[in-house]
């Protein structure tokens, strides 16, 4: 009969350290819903914040740095050494560029956490009774420092 308790011991905390481990990743990726855009998203038509393919964002960038690298060149051959900067609805390329990037972030994310989540739900299928005890006693463990 030990060696039955054992291997359910063994197992519930396999399982269980599992999907702690799902939910570590899945909460390490939270910073990018609390992320803020710096910037109205919007650029000739289209809305960075609502584009779901990593190539058409790298569009919008590459035309929002070619249209700065112009007027800068401009500004160069028309001898100013002091000049606006290049905005677009009252952004520059470099906040463009950090919004990009925070899309990109979550399109990956999106992959990501759908995978995550599917992992989780897959390992809480296999939870039995011992399973869902030591989760729950691991929570409590984590809530009270025992």
């Amino acid at each position: 009969m030990k060696k039955k308790e054992e291997k359910g011991l063994v197992k519930a905390t396999k399982v269980v350290a599992r999907i702690d481990l799902v939910n570590q990743q899945i909460e390490a990726l939270n910073f990018i819903r609390t992320s803020k855009f710096k910037t109205s998203g919007k650029y000739e038509g289209r809305d960075i914040k609502t584009i779901k393919t990593i190539p058409e964002l790298i569009d919008i960038h590459s035309s929002i740095k070619a249209r700065v690298d112009a007027y800068d060149a401009s500004a160069k051959v028309l001898g100013l050494k002091k000049y606006k900067t290049k905005t677009f609805d009252n952004a520059t390329l470099e906040d463009f560029t950090e919004d990009i990037k925070l899309q990109i972030q979550v399109i990956e994310h999106d992959s990501t956490l759908k995978e995550l989540e599917t992992w989780k739900k897959e390992y809480e299928e296999l939870m039995d009774k011992e399973d869902r005890l030591a989760a729950l006693d691991a929570k409590f463990a984590k809530r009270f420092g025992e």
